[in-house]
């Protein structure tokens, strides 16, 4: 359409299909995008739940939500907080057009970033060799580069937003596991051998009641409230 010499100054996407059409596919598009956003929004809650595993945010809140799916958690900061980046990024860029650069940006950087997974997860989980797994990531790796390559030049006109959200987010899940990183450390050096604690319990003769037994953890702050917690349970004593 664009060679043909047709207009480009409004969303050429929607040119392409019939005018008798154009309402249907709206519709659609809205459609798809709900159904993204929840994606979004439950990949969000996945993630935090294992960065907090992994020692890379603070205990949140988490509630089970389901009996049986151990994936059906609810966050409820990190959905505010969603909510309000959401807001924020609306007011902000006022329309859909604004928001071409930023949308670039972060879908590139994810496709990248995909790519570099996939590579990881051939050597490491399927044991593919080197040259095979590189060969195949390189390529994904190459296209997806060129496509971020592209869309880093509009940087200024929006495409800093996803980075800078992004480069906010890494800060505390930094900053979170170097403290927790350093306060284990500084545990382990007054950490009580088995065998000297055991020696102390009889020493002071403490009452001991057979068959019950106490298990210290700091996890069970976020575990969270359910009426069924079989899955928290088994977590928090692991």
């Amino acid at each position: 359409m664009v060679l043909e010499g047709a207009p480009s100054s409004d969303n050429i996407f929607y040119r392409l299909c019939p005018s008798v059409l154009l309402v249907p596919l709206v519709v659609l598009a809205t459609i798809a995008t709900i159904i993204a956003s929840q994606s979004i929004i439950t990949g969000a809650f996945s993630m935090t739940r294992q960065a907090i595993q992994l020692g890379w945010l603070p205990r949140l809140h988490i509630t089970q939500t389901s009996a049986e799916g151990y994936g059906q958690i609810y966050v409820g900061s990190i959905n505010w907080l969603l909510m309000l980046v959401t807001l924020g990024l609306t007011v902000g860029f006022g329309k859909s057009d604004n928001l071409a650069s930023a949308y670039g940006i972060a879908v590139s950087a994810t496709m990248l970033m995909t790519s570099a997974l996939l590579f990881i997860a051939m050597r490491e989980i399927w044991g593919w060799s080197l040259v095979a797994a590189g060969a195949i990531a390189g390529v994904f790796m190459l296209v997806d580069a060129a496509f971020f390559v592209a869309n880093f030049a509009k940087v200024a006109q929006g495409g800093y937003v996803p980075l800078v959200l992004a480069a906010l987010v890494y800060g505390v899940m930094l900053i979170w596991h170097l403290g927790a990183t350093a306060v284990s450390a500084r545990l382990q050096d007054a950490v009580m051998p088995v065998g000297a604690f055991m020696a102390r319990i009889a020493e002071a003769s403490i009452p001991r009641v057979p068959g019950t037994a106490v298990f210290l953890t700091c996890r069970r702050s976020w575990c969270g409230t359910s009426s069924t917690t079989a899955h928290c349970t088994k977590e928090c004593s692991s």
